[in-house]
Protein backbone atom coordinates (compact mmCIF):
# COMPACT_ATOMS: atom_id res chain seq x y z
CA UNK A 1 0.00 0.00 0.00
CA UNK A 2 1.42 3.36 -1.03
CA UNK A 3 1.34 6.22 1.39
CA UNK A 4 -0.70 10.00 -0.42
CA UNK A 5 1.61 12.95 0.39
CA UNK A 6 -0.27 15.34 2.14
CA UNK A 7 -0.11 19.00 0.13
CA UNK A 8 -0.07 21.79 1.79
CA UNK A 9 -2.55 24.83 0.39
CA UNK A 10 -1.25 28.09 0.71
CA UNK A 11 -4.05 30.80 1.77
CA UNK A 12 -4.58 32.04 -1.90
CA UNK A 13 -5.02 28.53 -2.78
CA UNK A 14 -7.49 27.71 -0.07
CA UNK A 15 -9.58 30.78 -1.45
CA UNK A 16 -9.68 30.13 -4.72
CA UNK A 17 -10.70 26.37 -3.88
CA UNK A 18 -13.73 27.95 -1.64
CA UNK A 19 -14.74 30.20 -4.45
CA UNK A 20 -14.72 27.48 -7.14
CA UNK A 21 -16.74 25.26 -4.32
CA UNK A 22 -19.49 27.99 -4.09
CA UNK A 23 -19.97 28.03 -7.62
CA UNK A 24 -19.87 24.27 -8.33
CA UNK A 25 -22.28 23.86 -5.65
CA UNK A 26 -24.15 26.74 -6.91
CA UNK A 27 -24.26 25.23 -10.54
CA UNK A 28 -26.30 22.33 -9.10
CA UNK A 29 -22.86 19.82 -8.25
CA UNK A 30 -23.51 17.65 -5.25
CA UNK A 31 -20.87 18.31 -2.69
CA UNK A 32 -18.95 14.42 -3.00
CA UNK A 33 -18.35 15.64 -6.85
CA UNK A 34 -17.10 18.95 -5.73
CA UNK A 35 -14.50 17.94 -3.02
CA UNK A 36 -13.39 14.71 -6.04
CA UNK A 37 -13.12 17.89 -8.13
CA UNK A 38 -10.67 19.98 -6.06
CA UNK A 39 -9.16 17.09 -4.21
CA UNK A 40 -9.96 17.46 -1.05
CA UNK A 41 -11.62 15.90 1.76
CA UNK A 42 -15.15 16.93 3.30
CA UNK A 43 -13.41 17.51 6.39
CA UNK A 44 -10.54 19.71 4.93
CA UNK A 45 -13.70 21.49 3.11
CA UNK A 46 -15.85 22.14 6.12
CA UNK A 47 -12.31 22.98 8.46
CA UNK A 48 -11.28 26.08 5.58
CA UNK A 49 -15.31 27.24 5.51
CA UNK A 50 -15.30 27.48 9.10
CA UNK A 51 -11.85 29.38 9.54
CA UNK A 52 -12.55 31.39 6.02
CA UNK A 53 -13.10 35.06 6.60
CA UNK A 54 -16.78 35.55 4.83
CA UNK A 55 -16.10 38.97 3.33
CA UNK A 56 -12.86 37.28 0.96
CA UNK A 57 -14.22 34.09 0.14
CA UNK A 58 -18.26 35.04 -0.50
CA UNK A 59 -19.25 36.21 -3.82
CA UNK A 60 -18.63 40.28 -4.39
CA UNK A 61 -21.43 42.51 -3.38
Amino acid sequence: MTKRRRKRHTPDQIVRKLRDADAMLNAGKQLADVLQALEISEATYHRWRNRAPTRSVGPAA
